[in-house]
């Protein structure tokens, strides 16, 4: 089995390869830019299962040079978070209404035969009470 040993640049290069890869490939997938994954995991995800099929089957393998390692998971885990929208955190959650896409706001109760009474709150302010946050509302 050939074994390809990389320095500590040759490792920063192909990281960069890589990530500029991971970086095509999640502008053209639509789902990737749904879902918010990260260029860096994509990248590393195409590279993880390369390298399984070639170590597999025997043709090859690598070894790294881990020198930047803690460094780059650092920067990785501090910019995962410079994906959130400011217009997203301040819109928030209003407790309530209903949140999700096509939600129907304040719930009616309507008695058959008789017109609509008034607007009432499925739950107080504060949200669901405690015990019923596990299931979904069945309206």
């Amino acid at each position: 089995m050939l074994t390809i040993q990389l320095d500590m640049l040759q490792t920063a290069a192909l990281a960069m390869i890589l990530f500029l890869i991971g970086r095509f490939t999640v502008s053209h997938v639509a789902f990737f830019q749904r879902c918010c994954i990260p260029a860096p995991v994509i990248g590393g995800l195409i590279f993880a299962i390369l390298h399984l099929v070639t170590y597999q089957t025997g043709i090859l393998t690598f070894t790294f040079d881990e020198t930047l390692k803690t460094a780059f998971m650092d920067f990785f885990f501090t910019s995962v978070g410079f994906g959130a929208s400011i217009k997203l955190l301040k819109k928030g959650y209003h407790p309530g209404h209903h949140s999700e896409p096509g939600g129907r706001g304040p719930v009616r109760f309507v008695r058959p035969g008789r017109p609509p009474g008034p607007v009432h709150e499925l739950h107080p302010p504060g949200g669901r009470p405690r015990h019923l946050r596990l299931f979904r509302s069945p309206v």
